[in-house]
């Protein structure tokens, strides 16, 4: 059978706008420190290490919370990693080179959507959530652009089914039908971000695909779809500030 033309990253990933957001309050601590005349004030350093942890402690609580919501479904089809990305096996959703989506794959959709959006529109995170993104991605097998086509279309598939008209997304908030599809996006990352492993397993291949350098790509795990959800970093500025003041 011929390889597939996909692929993707590691399971565990730091969203570029968090690292950004990171380097940002770093920045605001620093001036914070030197401008506000840090020995004039009355809080302490641990009341201080205590409001840095809550204000980045967002991503941790919302994926505690789909855990406990989404623990309860007695299926291998989907993973949940431990920055909050649901990872979702090529097989359960597409055949191969595919973007046509396979029956059982939207019914686990109809399933998990509702209940990870559950979590995502509850009152103390809604403000803080500033997109939730369907990826695709795909091995390094083939063409760049032809696996950017295909991760595309099938990220694009993903989100179409999820937010179609008669989605059980909408069952009992159809008033928030706009919020749900002014969050949700979607994009094809090519073979960019393959799944690496540190030691070898059966038919791994060793190259430098990975952004991380040389690494065993496990092919079947580096095809799949990733639901990740992206922190505004205005949120976690506006926890510092306030602190501060």
């Amino acid at each position: 059978m011929k390889r597939s033309k996909e692929s993707d990253q590691s399971h565990i990933w730091i969203s570029t706008t968090d690292l950004m957001s990171a380097l940002a309050l770093t920045f605001i601590l620093i001036l914070v420190l030197i401008i506000g005349q840090w020995n004039k004030t009355t809080k302490t350093n641990e009341q201080v290490r205590s409001k840095i942890e809550e204000a980045f402690s967002i991503r941790s609580q919302i994926t505690k919370d789909l855990r406990e919501e989404l623990g309860s479904l007695k299926t291998k089809s989907f993973q949940i990693n431990d920055n909050g990305d649901i990872t979702f096996d090529e097989a359960v959703l597409f055949d191969l080179n595919s973007a046509d989506m396979k029956e059982p794959g939207k019914t686990l959709l109809d399933i998990i959507m509702p209940r990870y959006l559950n979590v995502m529109l509850r009152d103390q995170y809604f403000n803080s959530v500033e997109s939730v993104m369907f990826e695709g991605h795909s091995d390094p097998t083939g063409e760049y652009f032809n696996n950017l086509k295909l991760s595309q279309s099938r990220a694009f598939n993903v989100s179409s089914h999820v937010l179609r008209t008669d989605s059980p997304v909408y069952k009992n908030r159809l008033d928030k039908k706009y919020l749900i599809e002014k969050l949700v996006a979607a994009n094809g990352r090519s073979w960019a971000f393959p799944v690496t492993r540190k030691t070898e397993h059966q038919n791994d291949v060793c190259t430098n695909h990975s952004n991380r350098g040389c690494g065993w790509i496990d092919y079947g795990a580096s095809r799949r779809v990733v639901v990740r959800f992206y922190i505004k970093p205005e949120s976690l500025e506006k926890s510092l500030k306030e602190f501060f003041k």
